[in-house]
Formats: structure tokens, C-alpha cells, sequence
């Protein structure tokens, strides 16, 4: 653990800010950030010199989320050349901060603000172990709240289109920076479900699978996509686990139960037509498979689970159509991975005074919101790991002993990860800990082993 975090620090140190000494700055502040990722910066920082030079750091017009990032993602590029198959997940989260108006953010919603990050993580394929960061863009939206009228002008819906492009930019950076080095599947959720996205990936020859959003599209059969998928074959079935669904922002995101789900699964293939949104000579039409997931018999009262996933992967066999399918069942690793970032390393609680430095705050808790998650993936994907490959052997020994945990177990590494959260107050028949009770479980642990280490040197 202790070793992954301090790899960090000097992975993020090499970052050319324009200044040697910003540069050692950030390798300072990640390093305390990694030790203490779920507190505020006065407790992570302890002196006020520290501090001052943090809040100085995050400030300056020299530092900028790119540059922030730029060895970071230098380096995700090696470790996904290495595994030599990855994916690249995408997707878009809000990030809030409450308190008086500060410069520079925009309106996430009439009585929210805060800017939108849009980030692209690299994982590895077999089991989902995350690579770290191969992109991110950030952005604010204006003050105004449009009303319907706003909404139908030709300004606003540009202004949304741009928006869009995000998608695009990002894929097209990391098809240039691994297409040589690894082998990439972009996966992406609703919201990329565009024309303009589609074609442009199917012109750089990328892999991707895409949900599609938008049933009701015409391809260049006269047909709509839900009529062509329809009627599939049943070529696969198989259990799945539906995760919980608490709060829903729509009707296409109803609440749920964490269950167990018997999915039925076909596919076949399109043409898409160009779409009317982009000139002729910008929109040919393209071939895309297309594999449908539905639920036959759904519990009582639970909604059904139903996909249809947009691919440039085989479809041909049952064992092709699964791999689409367990391929994008990775794209909830980003979902994880926003909550590590706002939950773990409580980004949002933040009191930086301008929008500048918190989208540079952004860009230095993101690398440790990955290492988190890496951590943790660990525990679940191979729990049979040894504890030692997580842990020091001193941090082993606190745990050995204190009285909240001198009675678990401590052999693998999910034995290990539950007794990190038993300090932070997890109840081992609640299930698996969230982010909140292992992040301060962490800072407890870290807080004994700086204890134990000064009585071991006097």
C-alpha cells in the first residue's frame, strides 16, 4: 500500500510546470494526499507553511490540470502497453461545492455549482484492475438558467454540441497516444450515443461498445434500431448481479434491489445512415454490431434490465457476444472511481477560493482516487492475494493486535481490507465497506503505524 502510494508521489514529481520548484511541490502534496486522502488539507498538510504553499500551488497561472496530469497519464500509457490490452472507460460526473459563490465555477443545475469533469480511465480487461488516468477535460457551464425558449435556440444547442465533443477529443487522444502500444476497447455509457462520436471512431479503426440511447434512430434500412433488435436470437444466457440502485434521476433510471438477474442475449447487425446533423461529406454510412440484453421474467415490481450495446467487436458466437457484454459491465469501474474521488478523497468539501484552484485540486486527487481504487479492486478481484501485498508488515502487526481486529482473520488481501474498515467502524454483516468507513479505517492505521514506528526508534 505504502509503496503504491509513494510510487505516486514521485510518478506525479516529474510533471513540467514550467518551475522545478512547482514541480517538487506537487510531489509533496501527493504524497500527503496519498497518506491522507480523506482529509481537508489543513489536517493533510499539518504545518501552516505547507499549507500555504499548497493553497499558493493550486493558485498559480503556471499550473494547469493538464500539466498536472501529463506523467501521470505518460505513465497509465506504459502500464496499459504492458498489459497489452486495455480498456478505456469514459464518462462525465458534476462535481459540486456548496458555501458563498467563487470565481470561476458555473451552474450545475438553478440552485447548484461547482464544473463538469470528464475523464477517460484505462483498465485492464481480465479483471477490471485499474491502469489510471488516460484523459480528463473539465469545464463550467454559464450562470443563466435557460428556460424552454433558451433551450430551443440555435446558440444554446451549438453550446451543447461543443459539449459533446468532449467525447470525441478524448477517444481520439488516447487512439494517438496507444495505438502502437496496447490494444484499446472504448467503452462509453448513454450519452455517447451519437452519429458524430460513431463514425468518427469507425474511421480511426477503434474497438468500442457504446448503450445505446437513442431506440427510435432510423438506419439506412427504413427500420428503427429497436424494431431491428427486436426479434434477436437468443444465443446466450446467464446470471448476472443487478447492483442497488437508491435515487433515480429519470424513468430510464429507475430505483432498484441488488439482485440476481437471468439475462437473455442476441445480436445482430446495422447499417447506420448519416445523421442530419453533419454535412454529407462528413457522414458516410457504417456497419455497427449490435448485441441486445433483456431480462425475460423480471421480480415483481423490479424493472426489467434491458440493453442494447453499440460494438465494433465480433458478435458472431455465444462466447464473443458475452465478451461484449462483460466488456461493458466494466464501465461501472468509473462509477467507482468518482465515488473514491469525492467519498475517499472528499474532493467537494474543499474550501479553495476559485474555480481554477479546485479544477488543479481535481487534477491532483484524481491519480489518488485511481490508487484507491486499485487498492481496493485488489481485496475483490483477487481476494486469495496475501495480505503482505497490501499492507506493510508493521501495519499487519498493529491489526494483529488492536482489540477491533485482533480477532479477523489476516492471511488474504480482502482480510486485510475488511479489517482497515473494521477500524473505521464497518460491520462485517453489513457486506462489502463503502468508501467513507475504509478511507477513515486508512487514516487510523496510517495514524497507529506513525506511532508505533517513533516508539520502535526510541
Amino acid at each position: 500500500m505504502v509503496t503504491a502510494f509513494e510510487h505516486l508521489a514521485t510518478e506525479m514529481a516529474t510533471a513540467d510546470l514550467g518551475d522545478a520548484r512547482l514541480s517538487r511541490r506537487l510531489g509533496l502534496i501527493m504524497a500527503a494526499l496519498s497518506r491522507r486522502p480523506g482529509e481537508s488539507l489543513p489536517k493533510t498538510l499539518v504545518s501552516a507553511a505547507a499549507l500555504e504553499a499548497t493553497y499558493r500551488f493550486m493558485s498559480n497561472q503556471s499550473v494547469t490540470p493538464q500539466r498536472i496530469l501529463a506523467p501521470h497519464i505518460a505513465a497509465t500509457c506504459v502500464r496499459a502497453e504492458e498489459a497489452g490490452f486495455a480498456l478505456a472507460i469514459q464518462d462525465t460526473t458534476e462535481c459540486e461545492f456548496a458555501g458563498e459563490s467563487r470565481q470561476g465555477l458555473g451552474r450545475l443545475s438553478e440552485r447548484r455549482r461547482g464544473f463538469h469533469a470528464h475523464v477517460c480511465l484505462a483498465a485492464t480487461v481480465d479483471d477490471g484492475r485499474p491502469l489510471g488516468i488516460l484523459g480528463a477535460h473539465t469545464w463550467a457551464r454559464p450562470d443563466e438558467v435557460p428556460g424552454r425558449k433558451k433551450r430551443a435556440t440555435y446558440a444554446h444547442r451549438t453550446r451543447e454540441a461543443k459539449e459533446s465533443d468532449r467525447w470525441i477529443a478524448v477517444a481520439e487522444r488516447v487512439e494517438a497516444m496507444t495505438r502502437t502500444r496496447a490494444r484499446v476497447i472504448h467503452v462509453m455509457d448513454r450519452e455517447a450515443d451519437f452519429y458524430k462520436l460513431e463514425a468518427r471512431l469507425v474511421d480511426l479503426g477503434a474497438e468500442f461498445v457504446i448503450r445505446g440511447s437513442h431506440l427510435e434512430r432510423k438506419l439506412a434500412d427504413g427500420r428503427r434500431l429497436e424494431d431491428a433488435t427486436s426479434d434477436v436470437r437468443v444465443r446466450l444466457e446467464r446470471e448476472v448481479v443487478v447492483s442497488k440502485r437508491l435515487t433515480t434521476r429519470d424513468k430510464a433510471h429507475p430505483k432498484r434491489v441488488k439482485r440476481m438477474a437471468t439475462l437473455a442475449a442476441g445480436a445482430t447487425t446495422i447499417r447506420v445512415k448519416r445523421s442530419w446533423a453533419v454535412r454529407a461529406k462528413d457522414g458516410p454510412e457504417f456497419d455497427l454490431n449490435v448485441v441486445h440484453v433483456w431480462e425475460p421474467t423480471p421480480p415483481a415490481g423490479q424493472s426489467a434490465v434491458e440493453w442494447t450495446l453499440l460494438t465494433t467487436l465480433p458478435t458472431t458466437t455465444a462466447k464473443e457476444i458475452a465478451f461484449v457484454i462483460d466488456v461493458y459491465r466494466r464501465r461501472w469501474l468509473i462509477e467507482e472511481l468518482f465515488k473514491a474521488l469525492k467519498t475517499g478523497c472528499q474532493l467537494q468539501k474543499l474550501q479553495l477560493e476559485t474555480g481554477a484552484a479546485l479544477v488543479n485540486a481535481f487534477a491532483v486527487m484524481l491519480p489518488v482516487a485511481v490508487r484507491l481504487l486499485a487498492l481496493r479492486n485488489v481485496a475483490r478481484t483477487s481476494p486469495e492475494a496475501r495480505a503482505s501485498d497490501v499492507l506493510t508488515a508493521l501495519q499487519i502487526k498493529i491489526l494483529a493486535v488492536h482489540e477491533h481486529t485482533r480477532a479477523l482473520p489476516l492471511v488474504t488481501a480482502r482480510d486485510a481490507m475488511l479489517a482497515v474498515a473494521r477500524l473505521g467502524g464497518h460491520i462485517t454483516n453489513n457486506g462489502d465497506p463503502g468508501w467513507l468507513v475504509l478511507g477513515r479505517g486508512h487514516e487510523d492505521l496510517l495514524a497507529l503505524e506513525a506511532g508505533a514506528s517513533l516508539a520502535l526508534e526510541m
